[in-house]
């Protein structure tokens, strides 16, 4: 298993903002981060979406269960076990593998992390 540099991601725990994700996101929402954790998330829908996007689902020990890259809009994912969904706008950057383990360092108070 490789390892991977520590990617700082939005944290979303509210529904509306889980429901919403990356979809119609304004250009600079993201400065700084490589995408969100929504959390708790079982399931994603791309819905709306203008880019395709990576998807990481991740079960309540933080092991990676399913990633699936470059997912198109119109579609609905979801991943037996999973708690947490981390997403990103479809990239050839590295991402993560089934059986990664995710640890997440809290950066601030305002739901800020980094994994």
């Amino acid at each position: 298993m490789r390892d991977v540099e520590p990617m700082a991601f939005r944290v979303l725990t509210g529904f509306g903002s889980r429901l919403r994700g990356l979809i119609g996101r304004e250009a600079g929402w993201l400065a700084g981060y490589k995408g969100v954790v929504l959390v708790p998330c079982r399931s994603i829908h791309t819905f709306g979406m203008r880019q395709s996007i990576d998807v990481a689902f991740v079960d309540s020990t933080g092991r990676v269960c399913a990633v699936e890259r470059g997912l198109a809009s119109g579609k609905v994912r979801a991943a037996e076990g999973s708690v947490m969904v981390i997403e990103r706008y479809a990239s050839t950057d590295p991402w993560f593998d089934v059986g990664f383990q995710v640890f997440c360092i809290p950066r601030s108070a305002e739901g800020e992390g980094r994994l």
